[in-house]
């Protein structure tokens, strides 16, 4: 069994607090959302990015919310490791959020998205076939397949 002394131990423990450390000084971070951003290299800060099992083994927290930063985008979002680690994933994000989202292919920073969980295997192979297939796209229009997609999925 791990002591808790030997938590710091961990090299992506120390790290992570560091990270976190300072997202939290400069206001990137709440205990109450996943804030990250897709556009860098870095991994997403969260209030708890890492949970470590008696075992003293670790796994990225799974965010139910993420805060929208400048260089976000649906794609990348849905990539990210411990939201869905498949950007092909990205329409599930829009349709869970079409109140917040006018535009897949544009989202502010600042808007706050919720992360659905527990879908079901038609509902992730309804979003990978859009994904796939969607075709052309212009920024500032929604696309009429993605108001299909909306309707049509399950």
């Amino acid at each position: 069994m791990m002591k808790i002394t030997d938590i710091w131990k961990l090299p992506s423990l120390k790290l992570s607090a560091v990270l976190f450390a300072a997202a939290f000084a400069s206001g990137c971070v709440t205990d109450q959302f996943a804030t990250g951003t897709s556009g860098s290299t870095s991994e997403p800060v969260a209030g708890t990015t890492e949970v470590i099992t008696d075992e003293g083994e670790y796994t990225p927290a799974v965010p139910s919310k993420w805060v929208v930063l400048s260089g976000d985008h649906l794609w990348g979002i849905a990539g990210v490791e411990n939201v869905y680690n498949n950007p092909e994933y990205w329409p599930l994000l829009y349709k869970a959020n079409l109140a917040e989202i006018s535009d897949a292919d544009l989202i502010f920073p600042g808007q706050v998205l919720q992360i659905e969980r527990d879908l079901s295997v038609e509902q992730i192979d309804a979003a990978i076939q859009h994904a796939r297939t969607r075709g052309a796209w212009t920024v500032g229009e929604s696309e009429a397949a993605d108001s299909t997609y909306v309707s049509n999925s399950p």
